[in-house]
């Protein structure tokens, strides 16, 4: 490995999830640089929010992670938090479609049946809708070159019903967005290439060797909240700098690399950039340098979405909740787009006393929650619930978090867009975070990981580097 002259310095702008991993990658290195977060929130950690209520722990985000192939497991043992990751236990999930629960029947890979046996005996699907889906066999090959919508790749081969009713409650509700709208490329990479030319959908993803996904959801003991801090805690001890409520106002590129200005007046100049930002925030940061892809990322839409709590009295239920959740189809007009049995889900939150409900609304297009008060969507969703689980009384303890800019939308051509912009940045610079490559936390703690190794690999790769002047 090539020794440096000096240590350089990477400034991490977002305090995310994606942005504290990367800082962490980077002061990991043999030959660490100096590393600089900068978050314009008061707190870090994005979207993961942890808090107390009513006497339960209570997320008012993302509530776990999947464990495999994930940065964060190995994280969370290297923090000290490996005796407190606890794994979510394996229950049903049911579907609230056409005014009845019917459990989520086994075989679908985001929606997408391997076998029609078990949609068969779910009864989720029409007569006529499972009919349609037959089809898949004997329909001629699928001709797709280009990228296209969910719902054209899936529903193209398998009928609107199989599109409506099974895959938009799973990978719908993953990004709060509509299949009609989200590209097969990005949501299901491989897919569309692999189906080209086949004649059933179920055959291509059998001969796929596909399986139903068995990655397990993970959490930590007493609040995602715990693997912020101590991220950020470990970021700090090894000299890492961390700057929250400190909003950066201007990315301009220098030579042999970037200044940075916040909107305090601020002024730093660094080798490397790992821009962590969400979309809109990105797009006005490289306005001045890559007017282009700025223009771009700002077109990027944003789903808003609201998360409801409830804890009810044990006693509110005939019979407390069996599986891990609800899920309800966009079609079926609710505010409800799923709920989370917290209790019965993860084994740690199990109580004798209370079920904790965790209720999420609102998706891209559907802004109806945003129009009602926190009082008056608490009750609408309690009713919706009442009728879809035989709730007979009321919660004991509502909590409602809104999230305006909740989950970047994937349009038709996403990760062609992203291909394009990475290719025309320089080394200097990388993108990571929700906006490019997958929402969820392992996705991002896994783009926030790569950021980092490929700003080392080309600090590595400098034989030669001087002091930039003016450096603070």
């Amino acid at each position: 490995m090539t020794q440096r002259t000096h240590q350089p310095t990477v400034a991490v702008v977002g305090g995310g999830i994606t942005g504290l991993v990367a800082a962490h990658r980077l002061l990991s290195d043999p030959q660490p640089p100096r590393v600089v977060v900068y978050e314009s929130a008061s707190e870090l950690g994005g979207k993961i929010r942890s808090t107390h209520s009513g006497g339960c722990d209570i997320e008012l985000g993302p509530d776990g992670f999947v464990g495999r192939d994930s940065p964060l497991l190995p994280l969370c043992h290297d923090l000290g938090l490996g005796d407190d990751v606890v794994a979510a236990r394996a229950g049903a999930v049911e579907v609230w479609s056409r005014g009845h629960l019917r459990r989520l029947p086994a075989g679908l890979i985001m929606g997408m049946p391997v076998r029609l046996g078990p949609v068969l005996r779910s009864r989720l699907l029409s007569p006529r809708e499972l009919l349609r889906a037959g089809f898949d066999f004997v329909l001629p090959p699928t001709r797709c070159d280009t990228d296209l919508s969910i719902a054209a790749l899936i529903g193209g081969r398998m009928g609107r019903g199989v599109v409506d009713r099974l895959v938009d409650p799973l990978l719908g509700g993953v990004y709060a967005g509509s299949v009609d709208f989200l590209g097969a490329d990005a949501a299901l990479p491989g897919l569309r290439e692999r189906l080209s030319g086949r004649r059933s959908l179920i055959r291509a993803l059998r001969q796929m060797g596909a399986r139903p996904a068995t990655a397990q959801l993970v959490t930590v003991r007493g609040g995602l909240g715990r693997l912020v801090d101590a991220l950020a805690a470990d970021v700090r001890r090894r000299g890492g700098q961390v700057h929250t409520g400190t909003a950066v106002a201007t990315l301009d590129a220098v030579p042999d690399g970037w200044q940075i200005t916040t909107r305090s007046g601020q002024i730093e100049c660094v080798d490397a950039v790992v821009l962590a930002a969400p979309a809109g925030a990105a797009a006005e940061l490289l306005r001045s340098s890559q007017r282009g892809i700025a223009t771009d990322l700002g077109l990027i839409p944003y789903a808003a979405v609201t998360v409801a709590s409830f804890v009810y009295p044990r006693n509110a239920f005939a019979q407390p909740p069996a599986g891990n959740g609800i899920l309800v189809p966009r079609i079926e007009g609710t505010l409800l787009r799923a709920c989370t049995w917290v209790t019965s889900k993860w084994p740690h939150q199990a109580r004798d006393d209370v079920v904790i409900a965790r209720c999420s609304t609102g998706s891209y297009g559907d802004n109806r929650h945003a129009e009602l008060s926190d009082e008056a969507l608490g009750r609408a969703l309690h009713r919706e619930l009442s009728a879809a689980a035989g709730l007979r009384g009321e919660p004991l303890h509502t909590r409602v978090t809104r999230w305006h800019d909740a989950l970047p939308q994937y349009r038709v051509g996403h990760r062609v867009n992203v291909a394009a912009w990475r290719a025309r940045l320089p080394a200097t610079l990388t993108l990571a975070g929700a906006p490019y490559d997958g929402v969820g936390l392992t996705a991002c703690a896994t783009q926030g990981r790569d950021a980092a190794e490929q700003i080392l690999a080309h600090l590595s790769e400098k034989t030669t580097s001087m002091p930039i002047a003016g450096r603070t």
